[in-house]
């Protein structure tokens, strides 16, 4: 991760995966690391399915997917673009 740094304010928590904000050490742009710690390997399938469908998604009220890292030997990370706000779950909730 040698273009990023983190952010120390904001750091959510999921079942699978984590998602902090980062900033690009090349031009201060802030961005989303989504961290997904690899349960097997049908999980990792998952993973390049997820990968494949934001690469290839051009929309809107779609995250871009920025880049993908292995983080090491049982954790992806996705860097995307942030979005501040409300949850998807706070808003399927309501």
């Amino acid at each position: 991760m040698n273009y990023w740094e983190k952010a120390h304010f904001q750091k959510y928590k999921f079942f699978y995966h984590q998602v902090t904000k980062v900033t690009s050490l090349r031009d201060g742009k802030e961005f989303a690391l989504k961290k997904i710690k690899l349960r097997n390997e049908a999980h990792l399938k998952n993973i390049e399915i997820e990968v494949a469908i934001l690469h290839s998604l051009n929309h809107q009220g779609i995250i871009k997917l920025y880049d993908v890292y292995r983080l090491n030997e049982d954790t992806f990370g996705l860097i995307t673009e942030l979005v501040i706000g409300q949850s998807l779950d706070s808003i399927i909730n309501k």
